[in-house]
């Protein structure tokens, strides 16, 4: 990345393969909303699992499971953004932002501030985490339009040790 005092641009940042991978597995865990995503199956009975479902049914996802599905994300309960790295595909089965019909209308603006903010920290300032950060302290354990954690978790703990020198 450039100084941080010089100016970056979003196409800039947008060609950081690490960042962008980094920003989608954050998506992934972060859960921001996690309600449900309703569909109706219009066309035909739908079936799941040994389930029929008729034509006209409301079918509804969990956003939390769908990113959870460890078919499509191995160790899906570990933050790892090298699974997005050269992995195109993937993308499709991220709904941090919904999907078709009823996806946000703020999406890209949201792309945009992910990415200016991240790397105006990462360029201005030395991080790590502080009060060490366990699985438990982010496990999901219950979702209702947002995740819901666990009364006693500390979230994740960033403390700012300095500042980018030259």
């Amino acid at each position: 990345m450039p100084h941080p005092d010089s100016p970056i641009t979003l196409p800039q940042l947008e060609k950081l393969p690490y960042l962008t991978a980094i920003l989608h597995e954050g998506l992934r865990l972060a859960h921001g909303v996690s309600g449900r995503m309703p569909r109706i199956a219009t066309q035909e009975a739908l079936h799941c699992q040994g389930v029929k479902m008729p034509a006209g049914t409301v079918v509804m996802s969990s956003v939390y499971l769908l990113n959870m599905n460890e078919d499509i994300f191995p160790e899906a309960e570990y933050f790892e953004p090298a699974r997005w790295v050269n992995n195109s595909g993937l993308r499709r089965h991220l709904y941090a932002f919904g999907a078709g019909a009823t996806m946000c209308l703020g999406m890209n603006l949201a792309w945009s501030e992910l990415y200016l903010t991240l790397a105006t920290l990462f360029r201005r300032f030395e991080l790590e985490l502080h009060s060490t950060t366990y699985a438990r302290d982010v496990k999901v354990i219950g979702d209702c339009a947002i995740a819901l954690l666990n009364s006693t978790s500390k979230g994740i703990r960033v403390k700012i040790t300095g500042t980018v020198k030259d």
